[in-house]
Parts: structure tokens; C-alpha cells; sequence
């Protein structure tokens, strides 16, 4: 059926934009519009009534303007329209290329005519290109972006009489301290100026690129005409050598630069030549700032064994062949309560590799995500049928990325994740690192807060190095705070480390988060993090990454604090040197080495140290010692051990005295008991300050010597008045016990040290008091006695910090410290032997017992109880206990 043309219509056919014609059946032109007309270039009186081959272009004439003819690009529509193309011809010779549609439809009555619109392909034309170019250019500095320089590599290098093209891969030197020291917007108008400078000052046959943020690529396709490829290098170079103003100073900033070019090493692929340019780049970059390093034949040999590598790596993910370790996380009594997993690759040519090999392959390979799914997914499988802690259960700790974390589903991923492999959600620790907080999107930080509600923890790695601000850490919902080992490795030596782990410490505490101290590989940095008040460590002293049944029997069976040799857990001994993202690999030869074996088992037995293992004790006279330590002797043979007895005299005075009692005599005559004086018993260095490991060695000697011998453990009794009659003597001395408690204490090795009340005064005696504590956390109660009886030991009192001595004021720092730092729960304060009691010293004592949560227990006679009570009335966390004598 036609459509019809009406007369009245003429207006809206003249006014449309689109230009139009009316053709009879002869195709003779009977209307033409405004719009033909201006396209054209042309009259109505031009154009009506001449035929529709006049309009055509020679090129398009003897087609047919309104029906198919069979021409490219002819087609008929189900509409009745006809869609073709065809040149025109305008006034003055020149041809425009126009989409034409034509349909049948009747005008004025008439039958059989044609109604034909013409559509300029140039304006099409015009905007594919600005969309083109659009996709094609970077938004801020207009230069080409990545998918531009491909498409004009590409055109290059196809290019049959191609000369020598080159790449030139520029990394901007300074660029991040602009950033942080001016702002993003100094940061952006630098790019500007630098690309401005590029278009401005490079032969017109070069191009200039923005690759990704301070990263710039200059594609020349001819370098020889240019000078050659370090030429052309030094001259881009003085283009991105420039200075920006921060009040008085300058921040001057350079470029690192990377050249590959096509001849040197046959490159037919413009993504092969665009990575060796950028590896060249990071060649320069190791050289320090403004360097340029030119690819050549060993870099390419290089880039194609890192394909092999990351298409092997890629498919040890698909066929299941990575393997994870896992390294505890302990607490000071060396209870497993986590464990992180590492991930391994049991690599046939290069043994066992770690994560500083693997991850810079996956990142290159795009598998981050894969990989990081694996190991979720594997460790949550192994964590699940971990056995319980003494009744604790064991959570893992988890490694994500931040390619992960930033993909818009992750919180999905976790949830698709975590319930198939039958893990509790309270068991799960996601790590990530400080520097990821920078860009955290809000979904992101929604996820995770999702995540958090189920009971996923959130742990911070390497907190201190990266570059979060602390606001930013209260949006999170972070529960652990890993501190670097960076900050651990420095404690013995640097105080500004221990300051930082302590204000690490303050941040999580006041956070209620706990901290965790990474890369802890000796006793001394323990004893150090010990002091400031850490309780959850991890790395070597304690066990490096292990398999998944080795982690099952050190759960079952904690490690020492400083484990022994042997069952230090060894990595394979191929297995590369691992990158700063995973140190956990190696182990090192420990400080101190514990004894080994003994003729009836292991020292160290199953189970934590044992509480007790080793005693302090203060006299105030000479004989008060002698009875004191000969019971102590006394009840060390009737168990079968061997006794060391230390005192100050020389050893053959002390040989003589005791060789007269009944008990001590014989056990001196038999060997199972030895003399010796305080200079032999412990090394010292300069000023006699006692040299702390050496000293440890000796005891160890000592130790493995009376196992060996048969013996049923080894005791010692010393009075170590000598030793600490200085504030560095107390110190050195505290760490040496500290590693007694920690390496040797345990059942069957027991000590007990003395310390003269007379001869070191209350002050001395009250400093070893706060010491004890701080570095004895898993020989609590540390007790410090006056009792000439013999009878120390209490059981109601086995979880109390007892002191005696002079109680005055100028001690009552030293007191409240004490009670600060025990972990024990309750201050025993014995009346026995007390010159001063000051009430209120016992007040100060009261106010620190109630801020953290304690208690004291003041044990008085029945006279002085009564005098006091009046002064004591108000005491709110003090309980008064009374006795005869």
C-alpha cells in the first residue's frame, strides 16, 4: 500500500534537515528541499526536472539512485525502503559520499514516485573519529593512552619498509613526594606541564604517551635519524628534568628511562616491545634516579624465561600442585593460638619457592586474584580440622591482596568461599597490608565491615611502614595490628624502634586490638618486646613456616619459647631467598642454643614451661641465706638432681663451710653437688655488668652435663647480691634470668636466686621487683620472699606477686610498676621482715590495683594489722590478712 504525499505537506518537506527528494517513475527529479539543495551547493531550478543520473558522481553513474541494482552496500529492507550508497555531485565538482534511502509512495494524486533522503557520511564519519579519538587519548594531558600507542605500534611495525623503531619507557623519579608533600591537583598539573613540554620539544615524527600514572612512553619510528636511541633518550630526559616549589624549597624530579628498540633484538610485537622497554625502565631505576638502561639480548632472554615461568605457574594453579605452610602465632607461654599461611610452590627445577618468587610472576600473569582464592579457600580447608588449643580454638591468618580486595564482589567471593570448607567465621584472619588503606573504596570498606558482622578479623600487616594515617584507621574494622619486623629486628640496639613498637602497642590497646610482633628472632628482641608489654608473637625463635602436620604437633605440643635446634623446622634447602613480602622462609641460627637431649628424653617436655621453675628470694643476713639455700638443697637431692651452690666467698672457704654439714658434705664428696663462686658462675663483661648469653651457654653446659650423667635434673642456688648492685647490673641480670625462664626453667631445671635486703636497700630490691615481673610472664608469680622458714611456698598464693622488704615512700614507683606489670592477679605485700611500712605507700598500691583491675593483699601480724586498721578504712581493692608471728 502507498503512503501519500500531500501538497500541505510541502512545508514540513522543505523545512527538514535532512536532505530529501521527490523522483517519478522515470526517476526524474520532480521536488528537491532546502537541505539537498545546501548540500548540493545547488538551485531548485538546478535540480528539478533533470534527470537523478545528473546527480550522481561519474564514478556512481549507470546506477540506479532509488532501486537495488546489486551494488556493495545495496539492501532491502522489510519496510519497503531501499538503503544504498552513492556519491553526488555537487556545484563545484567536488563529491559527497551519502547514505541514500528511498521509498514508493504516491504525490498529488500521483502514483509510482520516489521519496529520497540523503544522509552525509562525512558527519558520521566526524564523530566515529572523535569517539575514536576519545578512547584512543588520555583525558588529563591529551597525549595517547595505552590503547592508542598499541594501535600506532601496530600500524609501525607492519609497516614493510620499517626502519628502527624504538620505545622509550619513562617512570617520573620524585613524582609520590610531590603527591604527599603538595597534593594530587600539584601532582596532576606537573603531568600537564610534562606532557605539554613533550608535545612541544620531540621531532614531529615522534609521539608522546601517558601509559598510567607517572608513567610516560615516546614511540619514534625512525631513531636513527634522530641520533640513535641514547641520543634521543638524553634529549627526552632534559624534557622531564624539572622542579616544583614547596614554600622555600624545590622538589626537583627526573625521569628514569627504558629504550627497546626493534633491530637490536628482531621484536615483531608491539606488547613484546613495550614490555622490555618498561623492564629496561626498572634496569634504570635500580641505578638510582634520572639512569637509562637500553634492552638488550640477555633482558629479552630474561622476559621469555618469565613467560615460561608465569604459563608453568599457571598451570601448577590448575592442576592443584601449590602447597601451603603455615608459621604459628604464639603467646608468651608458647601456646599456638593462630597461624598464617604461606604459600608454596614445590617447583621440579627450582625447589621450593616462595612468595617473593611467585607473586611478581602472578601479578605479570593477572592470577593474583586466582591465587589468592586458592589459598583462601585451601587454608580455610586445613584450618577447619585443626585441633583446639588446651580448649582454644586456633584461628588462620590469610594474606589477600589488593587486587582482590578492590574487586566489587570480594565480600561475595569470601562468602561463597569460607562456609563450603566448614571453618567457623570467628576463626578466619584476613591480612592486608597498610599501604592498601590509601585506596580503599567505600564498597570496599563496606565489605568488609559486612564481613566483620560474621566474625571475620581483620588484620593490619606491616603497620608502621606504609603510609596510612590514623584517622583512616579508625573507619576500619582491623582487630590485629601486625608490627613490621623492620622495627623488631632494631630493638636491642635503637630506642627509637622500641619507642615506635610501644606507641604500636598504645594505638592497638587503645583500639582494643591486639598486637602482634613480626620477625622475632632472638631472645633479647623477646625480652625487649616482653618489657614494653607485648604478649602475641611471631617468626623464627618460635618456628618458621612449616607444613600442615608439622603445625598439628606444634599445637598439640607448644613450642619453647626459644625452640631447640633440631626441631626448628628448616625450609628445603632450595628454596630461593625470599623477597621482603614473605621473609618467613629461612630460618637462622638462634642466640641462644638450649641443651639437646638428655639419657631419659627431651628437656623441653610436652606442655609450657613450667610456673615456678625459677624463684627470687631476699635475706638480710648471711646466715638467713645459708639456712634458707640449704633446704632448698636438701630438697633438690632428695629428687635426685644436681645442685649448683653459688655464693660470694671464695670457692675453697665455701667447700670448707659447707663440707661440715651432714647433708651437703657427702653430696659434695659424691659430685652431686658442686661449689662455685659468683666470678665463676657468671661471665661478665666491662664494669661487671654479667654477659647474659654467655651466661645462658654456661647453664646450658651445666644442664646437658647432669642430664647426661644420669641425673635427675639440675637446681641451682646463688646468691646474686653481687650482681645487681647497679642499675646496668640489674638490667643485664634481668635478661639473663629471662632467658633461664624462657629456654632452660622448666621441670627438671629449677634456680633460686638471692638478693641481701641490707646490703642493696629497699630501692635495689624494689627495681628487681618491677624488672621480675616484666620479664618473667610465664613464671608468674614471681615471688620475692624474707621467710628464714623455709616455707615459701603457699598454694593459696601460687597466683600472687609477693614482696617484703622496706615499703617507704621513694619505692612506691618501683612497687606500683611492679604490680602494673605482672600478669598475676593479685600483690601479696608479707609483713615478715619489713622495716617501714608506710600506709601510704599502701594507698598508691590500693589506686593502681583498682585502675588495672587487681588486687592487694596486705599479711600482717595481729598487733600491727590492729594499729593500722584506722589508717586503711578506705581502701577499696586491699585485703588485710592477720597471723600470730
Amino acid at each position: 500500500m502507498h503512503r501519500v504525499l500531500q501538497t500541505n505537506s510541502d512545508t514540513l518537506f522543505q523545512a527538514l534537515p535532512t536532505a530529501m527528494a521527490v523522483l517519478d517513475e522515470n526517476e526524474r527529479v520532480l521536488a528537491v528541499n532546502e537541505s539537498l539543495c545546501a548540500l548540493l551547493g545547488r538551485t531548485h531550478e538546478n535540480l528539478v526536472r533533470r534527470s537523478s543520473m545528473e546527480l550522481l558522481s561519474p564514478h556512481d553513474r549507470g546506477s540506479a539512485l532509488t532501486a537495488y541494482d546489486g551494488g556493495v552496500g545495496t539492501d532491502h529492507g522489510g519496510d519497503g525502503l531501499t538503503r544504498h550508497q552513492r556519491r553526488l555531485r555537487c556545484a563545484e565538482g567536488r563529491t559527497v559520499f551519502c547514505d541514500v534511502y528511498a521509498t514508493f509512495l504516491a504525490y498529488e494524486g500521483r502514483a509510482g514516485v520516489w521519496l529520497v533522503a540523503f544522509i552525509d557520511v562525512r558527519q558520521r564519519h566526524h564523530y566515529t573519529q572523535a569517539l575514536h579519538a576519545e578512547t584512543e587519548h588520555d583525558e588529563l594531558t591529551g597525549l595517547l593512552n595505552r590503547k592508542g600507542v598499541r594501535r600506532l605500534l601496530d600500524q609501525q611495525l607492519s609497516d614493510e619498509g620499517q626502519r628502527e623503531s624504538a620505545v622509550l619507557f619513562c617512570d617520573l623519579d620524585n613524582f609520590k613526594r610531590i603527591n604527599d608533600t603538595l597534593g594530587h591537583k600539584a601532582g596532576d598539573d606537573l603531568l600537564v606541564r610534562l606532557a605539554q613540554r613533550l608535545q612541544q620539544g620531540l621531532p614531529p615524527e615522534c609521539a608522546a604517551a601517558r601509559h598510567s600514572g607517572d608513567e610516560f612512553l615516546i614511540v619514534c619510528p625512525d631513531v636513527a635519524a634522530h641520533g640513535g636511541p641514547q641520543e634521543l633518550a638524553e634529549r627526552i630526559s632534559v624534557l622531564l628534568r624539572t622542579s616544583m616549589a614547596r614554600e622555600n624549597h624545590l622538589i626537583a624530579v627526573s625521569a628514569s628511562i627504558g629504550i627497546a628498540t626493534t633491530s637490536d633484538l628482531g621484536i615483531e610485537r608491539s606488547d613484546e616491545l613495550l614490555r622490555l622497554a618498561e623492564v629496561a625502565m626498572y634496569q634504570a631505576k635500580d641505578h638510582g634516579t634520572g639512569h637509562v638502561f637500553r634492552a638488550n639480548a640477555g633482558l629479552s632472554t630474561s622476559l621469555e624465561r618469565e613467560a615460561n615461568f608465569e604459563q608453568e605457574l599457571r598451570q601448577a594453579l590448575a592442576r592443584d600442585e601449590l602447597r601451603l605452610h603455615y608459621q604459628p602465632i604464639v603467646d608468651p607461654t608458647g601456646r599456638v593460638h593462630g597461624a598464617e599461611a604461606l604459600l608454596r610452590w614445590p617447583h621440579p627445577q627450582h625447589g621450593l619457592l616462595s612468595p617473593g618468587v611467585i607473586l611478581p610472576a602472578a601479578r605479570n600473569a593477572h592470577l593474583v586474584s586466582e591465587l589468592d582464592r586458592w589459598v583462601l579457600s585451601a587454608a580455610a580447608r586445613e584450618a577447619a580440622t585443626w585441633p583446639d588449643q588446651q580448649g582454644r580454638p586456633v584461628a588462620v591468618t590469610v594474606n589477600l591482596s589488593s587486587t582482590l580486595l578492590h574487586e566489587p564482589d570480594f565480600a561475595a567471593q569470601i562468602e561463597r568461599i569460607v562456609p563450603a570448607t566448614g571453618l567457623d567465621w570467628h576463626r578466619l584472619v584476613l591480612e592486608i597490608t597498610e599501604t592498601d588503606l590509601l585506596d580503599l573504596a567505600p564498597a570496599t570498606l563496606t565489605a568488609m565491615h559486612e564481613l566483620a558482622e560474621r566474625g571475620v578479623r581483620f588484620a593490619l600487616d606491616d603497620f608502621g611502614t606504609g603510609y596510612s594515617s590514623l584517622e583512616r584507621l579508625k573507619e576500619l574494622p582491623v582487630q590485629i595490628l601486625k608490627l613490621d619486623r623492620t622495627f623488631v629486628a632494631g630493638l636491642e640496639r635503637e630506642a627509637v624502634d622500641a619507642a615506635i613498637a610501644g606507641a604500636a602497642l598504645s594505638i592497638a590497646q587503645a583500639r582494643n586490638m591486639t598486637c602482634v610482633a613480626e620477625g622475632v628472632e632472638t631472645t633479647g628482641q623477646l625480652y625487649q618486646l616482653a618489657r614494653i608489654g607485648f604478649t602475641d608473637y611471631q617468626g623464627f625463635l618460635f618456628a618458621a613456616g612449616v607444613p600442615a602436620p608439622e603445625l598439628r604437633a606444634l599445637i598439640q605440643r607448644p613450642p619453647a619459647l626459644a625452640a631447640r635446634e633440631e626441631t626448628r623446622i628448616h625450609p628445603h634447602p632450595t628454596e630461593t631467598q625470599p623477597a621482603r613480602d614473605d621473609p618467613d622462609t629461612v630460618a637462622r641460627t638462634p642466640t641462644i642454643a638450649p641443651p639437646s637431649r638428655r639419657t631419659t628424653g627431651e628437656i623441653a617436655t610436652a606442655g609450657a614451661p613450667v610456673p615456678g621453675g625459677h624463684e627470687c628470694w631476699i635475706f638480710r643476713d648471711h646466715e638467713e641465706f645459708r639456712t634458707r639455700a640449704r633446704e632448698y638443697v636438701r630438697d633438690g637431692l632428695r629428687h635426685g638432681y644436681w645442685i649448683e651452690y653459688v655464693d660470694h666467698a671464695p670457692a675453697s672457704r665455701l667447700r670448707a663451710q659447707l663440707a661440715a654439714d651432714e647433708v651437703l658434705g657427702p653430696a659434695m664428696e659424691t659430685g652431686a653437688m658442686t661449689v662455685a663462686t659468683i666470678e665463676e658462675f657468671y661471665p661478665t663483661s666491662v664494669g661487671g655488668v654479667v654477659d647474659a648469653e654467655a651466661a645462658m651457654h654456661a647453664r646450658v653446659t651445666s644442664v646437658e652435663k647432669a642430664l647426661a650423667a644420669g641425673y635427675a635434673g639440675f637446681r641451682a642456688i646463688v646468691n646474686a647480691t653481687a650482681m645487681v648492685t647497679t642499675p646496668d647490673q640489674r638490667a643485664a641480670f634481668a635478661y639473663y634470668e629471662y632467658l633461664c625462664d624462657h629456654v632452660i626453667s622448666t621441670e627438671p631445671v629449677t634456680a633460686l636466686c638471692a638478693y641481701n635486703l641490707t646490703e642493696l636497700g629497699s630501692a635495689a630490691v624494689a627495681e628487681m621487683a618491677c624488672l621480675h615481673p616484666v620479664t618473667t610472664p610465664t613464671a608468674s608469680p614471681f615471688r620475692l620472699y624474707a621467710d628464714s622458714t623455709g616455707e615459701h611456698t603457699d598454694n593459696e598464693y601460687d597466683t600472687h606477686l609477693a614482696l617484703t622488704g622496706v615499703l617507704d615512700l621513694p619505692c612506691a614507683n618501683l612497687f606500683t610498676a611492679a604490680l602494673e606489670h605482672t600478669r598475676a592477679q593479685n600483690l601479696l605485700v608479707n609483713d615478715h621482715g619489713l622495716d617501714i611500712l608506710d600506709p601510704r605507700v599502701i594507698h598508691a598500691l590500693d589506686q593502681h590495683a583498682r585502675a588495672h583491675h587487681k588486687q592487694v593483699t596486705l599479711r600482717l601480724t595481729q598487733p600491727l594489722s590492729t594499729r593500722l586498721q584506722p589508717l586503711l578504712h578506705d581502701l577499696t581493692h586491699t585485703r588485710i590478712e592477720t597471723h600470730q608471728s
